[in-house]
């Protein structure tokens, strides 16, 4: 059997290539689990998906501790929008909150920060 590949990625299909540039492409994302692979000589009906021919690199753990600490607390008046968009109320009928109560929650956001710290 040859080393040469077809592989469809992006609605197109694309190749031959070699089954070095094949593993190269799975490594650095050129290729995803979802694209099919196929050898040279077979027809693309017989293809396979991508992710049982080739080894995909595995993503890092997620650190539970790490992800908490990233997320900003919930501003104070979000519940009482949520509600007042539940039950269908025009949210300008609202209370305006003091700028207390949500300044620090705009100033989190410009300044891209998910520690909730200022």
């Amino acid at each position: 059997m040859s080393d040469e590949w077809y592989y469809s990625h992006a609605n197109a299909i694309h190749g031959p290539i070699s089954g070095d540039d094949l593993r190269r492409l799975a490594q650095t994302g050129g290729l995803i689990p979802e694209d099919l692979v196929w050898p040279v000589g077979w027809e693309p009906l017989n293809a396979i998906p991508a992710e049982a021919a080739l080894r995909f690199p595995e993503p890092p753990p997620l650190d539970p501790a790490a992800g908490a600490a990233v997320r900003p607390p919930f501003p104070a008046w979000l519940p009482d929008l949520a509600e007042a968009l539940r039950a269908g109320t025009d949210p300008a009928t609202l209370p305006v909150p003091a700028a207390e109560a949500w300044l620090a929650d705009v100033r989190r956001a410009e300044n891209g920060s998910g520690s909730g710290r200022e």
